[in-house]
């Protein structure tokens, strides 16, 4: 009876540790039926089970207690982001029904391929639109038009960043002016998320006044 507990034994602690990490197969001993197990074969095995367990409990403990590296710095990002528009405003001298705060309207959807890259020297960096991936197209009312703003060419920005635990402000040139984008950083660097939401009065580029709200979501992804 004592050889079959002892066998048992040896099979239960054996199934989990194929699971645990690597046992040392030559201070393992194949126990046969109604063959008797010597002491020294049972130690053996039990010590290589239980050196492959601690092995593993030691790898966990360590990993549970790095502490996560979420720089951004030397990293690479394929930048995703789609966004939309919505614009009434007046502007009777341009041919519009009458001179009234909804003479018009426009709605516009856009997205945005792009590569933003942070130097691990300094806090500088890129942001690289791709050829033919900024997106926009315009509906207007009452004309019933509908726009192509889209841009194929690829354009290259300098830009600069600080990060700050889980936030990475990032800030881009704009017509000789700048702006700054905060994201959100997952735990690993792996990811990048940011939104954002405008809206209230503004001059449009031909003059007319009106009212506007713009949201946008852009989600980075490390690649390097």
């Amino acid at each position: 009876m004592k050889k079959h507990i002892i066998f048992a034994a040896v099979l239960g602690f054996a199934t989990p540790s194929l699971f645990a990490g690597e046992v040392d197969a030559s201070s393992v001993t194949t126990f046969s039926a109604g063959t008797p197990a010597k002491a020294a074969e049972v130690n053996s095995t039990f010590g290589a089970l239980i050196a492959a367990i601690n092995d593993n409990a030691e790898r966990i403990s360590n990993l549970e207690l790095a502490e996560p590296n979420n720089s951004v710095a030397g990293g690479t990002y394929q930048i995703r982001s789609i966004n939309s528009e919505v614009a009434v405003g007046s502007s009777a001298q341009n041919g519009y029904q009458q001179d009234g705060p909804n003479d018009f309207a426009n709605i516009s959807n856009g997205s945005l391929a792009a590569t933003l890259s942070f130097s691990s020297e300094s806090l500088s960096g890129t942001f690289v639109v791709d050829a033919g991936a900024d997106k926009t197209y315009e509906a207007n009312t009452p004309f019933n038009r509908f726009t192509d703003f889209s841009d194929s060419e690829s354009e290259t920005n300098q830009i600069t960043y600080v990060q700050t635990g889980s936030t990475v402000s990032v800030t881009f040139p704009d017509d000789g002016d700048t702006f700054t984008v905060d994201f959100i950083v997952s735990g690993d660097g792996s990811v990048l998320l940011t939104r954002s939401f405008e809206a209230g009065d503004t001059t449009f580029n031909d003059g007319s006044t009106g009212e506007f709200s713009f949201m946008e979501l852009l989600v980075g992804i490390r690649t390097e």
